[in-house]
């Protein structure tokens, strides 16, 4: 009984965090693969990939029921990147919700979710 327990504390902790549960100055891996077009540029791409390590540096909120997620990415890109903002997906979510993710300058990465949307599976885990 005691492994079984054990194993279900496991599992719990191989799934991504929910949004609400993200905290500040903490640090986490990204779970899926985002594609960011630089600005400025037809071709280049930022790739984040799974594991991918990020501190979380602050949360707040903005007007119309947003919550902003500010990020330092410990892998950078170049100081001086960049990116479009994307409205990607987030993984595994039923019904399916969607996040706005922008790469700015120093590494800071940007992600923009809707207030309802706090309480469902982000892009990160522990």
């Amino acid at each position: 009984m005691r492994v079984f327990f054990f194993l279900l504390l496991l599992s719990c902790n191989a799934f991504s965090s929910e949004w609400a549960d993200l905290v500040e100055n903490d640090e986490y891996k990204i779970v899926q693969k985002i594609s960011l077009p630089v600005l400025g540029s037809n071709a280049t791409i930022v790739e984040l990939t799974p594991g991918d390590k990020f501190k979380l540096r602050e949360i707040y909120a903005l007007s119309m029921g947003v919550v902003a997620y500010s990020f330092v990415a410990k892998k950078c890109p170049g100081r001086s990147v960049r990116t479009e903002m994307e409205i990607i997906p987030v993984q595994q979510t039923n019904p399916v919700i969607e996040i706005g993710v922008q790469l700015e300058k120093e590494c800071e990465l940007n992600i923009f979710i809707e207030g309802q949307d706090t309480w469902t599976p982000s892009i990160f885990e522990e």
